[in-house]
């Protein structure tokens, strides 16, 4: 048996070992001796080796007995026991080291076990606990695992057992790989030791550049920075993993290992860290808004909280209860994953609430937070609503209007019915369209020159109001319809450089749209042919994601009406930038999602989920959350910014973007934190009404809250305006988060902000601008209320250096106008905001620009118009 001992034989033996060691190439064992031979069994005898960076395998060598004959065959497998590759000895007779070449090298790789193995017939050479330690010469070394010199026996099989860690003799010859191919791993988060605010971490990484063939990845984590031992993940073909139960209080290390298909490990990341989140008590949550009884504008309310301490890594639970805080039982009926809101739906009108918010940690629950109540605005019944337009048979000059009407006293909680018929066709009460949350509803596909009437009624529940009274209208009864209407193209055109590799062609009619679809052609860089790239598009637009770098495309596009096709537009083109693919948006990492952070000095942190090496980062910050009056940093080459000297108290929004150099990302999601406030004065933030929501009292109540503590402040300043840039404001005080006003008669639409005050008399800066209306739109600017989007041509044009922009809201949208040169870049934005139906106006100041052609671009909703100007100086 192989495990006997046996007495050691002095001969020749010892004098005869040979290695290589020139030419690049090196063997495992160079000066090692046998310590003496046995011949007890046949057997398949090995060793288990690594290599310290790629290799490859030229041949397989063992050392021959004096005794030993017949037939010998080298193989080398893998940690798995699969065979790799076989080479047959010839002409190995005779004592001493026998070599044999491999006819095609085998190129293996760190990180991985390999045994070489060569069966024995009669004889083999041993030395018992010659590998007990590692063995190394260069690039290559034996396994210290305890288990090494193996042995099978059965002579071609795997060998895997050992004994007494002996040194059977069995070798390779390998010659380093200069510069190897290999899938270049790069880890992309956490980095650098960050500070991380979860147990729950998503781990990302990326290959520098494609690889060809099918890879897998293991991720490894460990708390040993020489990952010794280490944990391991199978991700897959994936390119993150997320690791849940992180301890609190721990610096974790990383990386990442690249499988090829046969599983072995073909390239290790570098080791990157990260600390999880410190050991804390759970701290408790502080409710912020609404608080101390207000009224509410609103059956979808937010509840807002925050904490007096810092706080990471947690969610809440909320109870909501209607009545008085007698009637929370300490049961939650809400919970939050991490944020600090929570939005309410489906409240009753006039109803009071109670509610209390608790946090949620590794240390477990906190208390629950002290109750707080407040107030939905009452309405006590169904009311009949007022057609507001089109009224009185007046024509309209499309086939989709939007139908208006109003109440006379507040509606929280309606909906509405509406009942259209055509010409002298009696109503029937049966509705045609039900469930219509707001105050308007876009009508379709009506026929020209035909009389439509309609009522309207509201609902709450199963109570339904009488139908309003009976509205007219007429549709315009335009010419025979001479086909469908051939498009403009409005953007890209003129062979303009696009800086990305997505662009969206826009186009437009100068005509409505309603029944019409559209077909685009576009290629990169042959001539169109007529046949479509996409059909049947029902806006005047379209996304394209994934164009080539350094690319022409040729794009039109063609209308559709009546299932008649126009004729194609006249072409345009457009060229990609050369050499370079789109760089990926940051992810905004910390401070995020209203966190109170204390101190005046903060660190903003990001990560990329992409390859991010080369990059710079431009970095804004503001007061406000549509980013007004940012304070821009560029040229930023880490990723992280240190800010100073903040203001205490203060709500701060902020976004980063990428750049390498050529292309630069689209701007982050806003993320955005509030400083604690000390002994100072905080910014207050609006609660309601705000976002132009409609209200018919004319005494509504203003309410507001503090994002972060405030117990210093003991008073706010409120100011109320007809117009968004406070001129002629009223300014009231008061000591309350709340402050009945009175509006003027007939006053569509209220402005106002807060700032709040200390003892001293210190005030805050003003909070971020609410607008409301306290009528329903029966009016509109021009006295005209528009039926579809427009964006007129600028007035004058060529300018210098101002121009007027007039464009027209058919619908309340979420509108946006923005400026852009002749590159695509971003260079104003005009207009950010919710705006109700009316015509409009902005003004363009363009002092600080040169010369040139410039786009201007409306986008609400699904709609896109862009139209060119000159500024001429």
């Amino acid at each position: 048996m192989i495990n006997k001992s046996f007495s050691l034989r002095v001969s020749v033996l010892s004098l005869l070992f040979f290695s290589f060691t020139t030419f690049g190439q090196v063997t495992l064992f160079t000066g090692q001796l046998p310590g003496g031979t046995d011949n007890d069994n046949p057997y398949e005898l090995g060793t288990k080796f690594q290599v310290s960076q790629v290799a490859k395998i030229t041949a397989i060598r063992f050392y021959n007995t004096l005794n030993e004959a017949g037939a010998h065959t080298g193989n080398i497998w893998d940690a798995n026991g699969n065979l790799i590759t076989s080479v047959v000895f010839v002409g190995e007779a005779g004592e001493g080291w026998k070599t044999a070449n491999l006819t095609t090298p085998l190129t293996i790789y760190p990180d991985n076990i390999w045994t070489v193995s060569v069966n024995t017939n009669n004889e083999y050479a041993y030395t018992h606990n010659g590998l007990i330690t590692s063995v190394q010469n260069g690039i290559i070394f034996s396994v210290e695992d305890g288990n090494n010199g193996v042995f099978n026996t059965t002579p071609g099989n795997f060998p895997t057992s050992s004994f007494s860690h002996s040194n059977y003799f069995r070798d390779v010859v390998v010659e380093e790989v200069l510069s190897p191919e290999l899938p270049a791993i790069a880890l992309s988060w956490p980095l650098g030791g960050t500070q991380i605010y979860s147990n729950s971490q998503t781990f990302l990484w990326y290959l520098n550049y494609p690889w060809g063939a099918p890879v897998t990845y293991e991720l490894n984590i460990s708390t040993d920075p020489a990952m010794a031992t280490y944990s391991s993940y199978n991700a897959g073909n994936q390119q993150q993993f997320t690791v849940n139960g992180l301890l609190n209080g721990t610096t974790y290390y990383w990386r990442v290992r690249v499988i090829d298909s046969h599983g072995w490990v073909i390239n290790t990341s570098a080791v990157e860290s990260f600390v999880s989140p410190p050991n804390a008590v759970t701290p408790e949550a502080v409710p912020s808004w609404p608080i101390g009884g207000p009224t509410v504008y609103t059956l979808n309310p937010t509840l807002f909280w925050y904490h007096n301490i810092a706080a990471f890594g947690l969610d809440y639970e909320i109870e909501v209860r209607q009545g008085d805080a007698t009637a929370l039982t300490g049961v939650a009926n809400y919970t939050t994953n991490g944020n600090r809101y929570h939005q309410l739906n489906g409240l009753e009108a006039g109803k009071q609430y109670s509610w209390a918010v608790r946090s949620h940690g590794a240390a477990g629950f906190s208390a629950w937070s002290a109750p707080q109540t407040f107030t939905t605005y009452g309405v006590l019944s169904v009311l009949v609503p007022v057609p507001s337009w089109p009224v009185g048979d007046p024509e309209v000059y499309t086939t989709s209007p939007t139908l208006f009407w109003y109440l006379n006293e507040a509606g929280v909680g309606l909906s509405y019915d509406i009942e259209v018929v055509e010409g002298n066709d009696p109503f029937t009460g049966t509705p045609t369209a039900t469930g219509i949350p707001g105050t308007y509803y876009q009508l379709a596909n009506l026929d020209n020159g035909t009389v439509y009437r309609w009522k309207v009624r509201s609902v709450r529940g199963l109570e339904t109001s009488d139908w309003s009274a009976e509205a007219q209208f007429h549709t315009y009864s335009p010419a025979p319809d001479p086909g469908p209407v051939v498009p403009n193209l409005s953007w890209p055109v003129g062979n303009t450089t696009v800086y990305n590799t997505s662009t969206t062609l826009s186009w437009w009619l100068g005509v409505a749209s309603d029944g019409y679809t559209f077909d685009v052609e576009f290629t990169d860089g042959g001539a169109l042919t007529g046949n479509p790239t996409v059909t049947g598009i029902t806006s005047l637009s379209h996304f394209i994601p994934l164009l080539h770098a350094g690319k022409t495309y040729k794009w039109s596009v063609r209308s559709k009406k009546n299932n008649v096709y126009s004729a194609w537009a006249a072409e345009e083109e457009f060229t990609t930038i050369s050499g370079i693919a789109a760089v990926d948006v940051p992810v905004p990492s910390w401070p995020i999602g209203d966190n109170t952070v204390y101190t005046t000095d903060q660190r903003l942190s990001w990560y990329m989920n992409g390859p991010s090496a080369g990059l710079t980062y431009n970095l804004r910050y503001s007061v406000n959350p549509d980013m007004s009056g940012a304070i821009v940093i560029p040229g930023i080459s880490e990723t992280g910014y240190d800010l100073s000297n903040l203001a205490l108290g203060t709500s701060y929004y902020w976004e980063v973007n990428s750049s390498d150099g050529v292309v630069t990302s689209a701007w982050s999601p806003t993320a955005s934190f509030v400083t604690w406030s000390g002994s100072w004065v905080v910014v207050p933030r609006p609660g309601s009404p705000a976002q132009g929501v409609y209200i018919s009292s004319s005494a509504p109540t203003l309410t507001w809250y503090l994002p972060t503590a405030g117990n210093a402040v003991t008073g706010y300043s409120v100011q109320i305006a007809d117009n968004p840039n406070f001129i002629n404001a009223v300014t009231k005080q008061t000591s309350e988060t709340n402050l009945s006003i009175l509006t003027a008669s007939g006053q569509n639409t209220v402005y106002w902000r807060v700032s709040s005050m200390n003892a001293n008399g210190d005030l805050s800066a003003y909070s971020s601008t609410s607008v409301f209306s306290n009528n329903s739109p029966n009016s509109v600017n021009d006295g005209e209320i528009p039926t579809q989007f427009e964006l007129n041509q600028n007035y004058p044009n060529p300018f210098n250096p101002s121009t007027t922009i007039s464009f027209s809201v058919p619908k309340e949208s979420f509108v946006t106008i923005k400026i852009y040169d002749v590159t695509g870049t971003l260079v104003k934005t005009l207009v950010s905001e919710n705006k109700v139906v009316g015509n409009y106006k902005v003004t363009f100041d363009a002092s600080a620009l040169g010369s040139g052609v410039y786009f201007y671009r409306l986008e609400a909703g699904d709609v896109a118009i862009t139209k060119k100007m000159m500024l001429l100086k």
